[in-house]
Parts: structure tokens; sequence; C-alpha cells
């Protein structure tokens, strides 16, 4: 008969202070339960409602908010009215009534001395933007390290589809055409809630320079503190909404 192995000092002195526990035997063990799914799917749900954040209650516009929004974009039309007063000299001269553009007697009214206008300069800007129309570009989205090829190649395949749905041919077109008369085109990239029976869908647009404005004296579009771009709309179709 095998002799018991006698406990040592240490082992008789957790004992006697119960700080042991009885060792369970392989029988009292419980057996894992079967994986439920629907209990699963239950719980990840309970899990995800647990972790999502309170909802930030939104601000309601006021008059005062109306009010400095105004005093902002006055202030920033101002800051732009050169630029603006150059984008219409530019017009002038491309619809040949440039002669209201100089300082003189030429263009004021009553004045009939012979105000020559030649197309030249039309034609140069319409042949301008048909060499862009001629090699209108094509998105080609390239991946910045190893691990972007396979985010590029489906942009590659989707951003085609949403330029077409938003007809970009058309807005590159009048964009070139400010760029050629003017130095400079706008794009707006925005998130259309409206598109596809509400569901929503990225909206680009062709901006016009003389209903854009920005904060004067900056160099960076993106460091403008505001932008604003003015549209006219129906007073009726404000209210409804």
């Amino acid at each position: 008969m095998a002799k018991k192995k006698k406990p040592s000092k240490e082992e008789f002195m957790q004992h006697a202070q119960g700080q042991t526990e009885p060792q369970k035997k392989p029988e009292d063990a419980v057996a894992p339960a079967a994986d439920d799914p629907i209990k699963q799917a239950q719980q990840l749900v309970d899990e995800m409602s647990a972790e999502e954040p309170e909802e930030e209650e939104l601000h309601t516009i006021t008059e005062e908010d109306v009010q400095r929004a105004m005093e902002l974009l006055n202030k920033y039309m101002a800051g732009k009215a050169s630029v603006d007063a150059r984008v219409v000299a530019n017009q002038n001269w491309w619809k040949l009534r440039h002669w209201g553009n100089f300082k003189s007697d030429h263009g004021k009214e009553g004045d009939k001395r012979i105000k020559p206008a030649s197309a030249w300069l039309h034609s140069c800007v319409d042949n301008k933007v048909a060499d862009y129309m001629d090699n209108f570009p094509e998105p080609n989205i390239l991946p910045q390290e190893e691990g972007d090829k396979e985010t590029a190649k489906q942009l590659s395949a989707v951003v085609p589809v949403v330029l077409d749905e938003n007809g970009f041919e058309q807005e590159f077109d009048q964009a070139v055409h400010s760029k050629v008369l003017n130095g400079t085109g706008i794009y707006a990239v925005v998130w259309d809630q409206d598109k596809l029976n509400g569901l929503g869908d990225v909206s680009v647009k062709k901006c016009d320079i003389l209903n854009f404005a920005w904060e004067p004296g900056i160099e960076n579009i993106q460091d403008s503190a505001n932008l604003f771009h003015v549209t006219s709309a129906n007073n009726d179709v404000l209210v409804s909404q």
C-alpha cells in the first residue's frame, strides 16, 4: 500500500486558514452549453445597443444665428468685390461688350463714336474649351501603399459611375469655360439627401464664382472659417420645407 505524501508546512497552514479550495472532480465540471445562434445574435444586438453613443441634441437656428450669418456673408462679399468686378469684366469682354469696361467716354450712353467689337477673343475662348473637352479626364485611383490596392480598385469602378450619374461632363464644360475666362473653376461636391428617392447620394455641381464667398485675406480655401454658396430660391418652396 502506497504511503500518503506528508503535506508541507505551508500547505498545512493554508488549509488551516481556509485559503485553499477543494479540488473539483472531473465529473463535477459543467459542460459548456451548446451554441444558440438566436441567443448569440440577441446578445450581440444588446452589446451594440449599449455601446451606441447618445445622440446630440440638434441646435435650433435662431434669428441671432441668421443675423450673424448675414453679417459674415456681407463681410466676405465685400472682401471679394475686386474679384467679382474682374469676373464681370471678363464676361463683358467675351460677350463683346468690353467698351463699358473703360473709364472713358467710350462706355457712356450718348457716345456716338464707333465701338468696334471683334469675335476674335470669343473664338479663342471657345476653341480652348473645345481642346479641354477633347481631353476629358477619367478618374484613375492609385493606391498609396500595398494595403490600398483593393480599395483603389473598388473606387476606380465606383467613382466613374457617380460622375456619370451627376452629368459631370456638362459640369466640367461649364467649369472649364470659367477657368479659361477667369483663371479658375469651382466644384461643389456635397451629399444630396433628396437623391434616389430620399436615400441620398453624392452630388457634383459647378459653382459660379459670383455666388461663392470665402474669408478675406486667406490663400488656401481650406483655411476659411466659413464658406458661403449663395443661390436664389422661391420663398414658397423654402416655407414648404
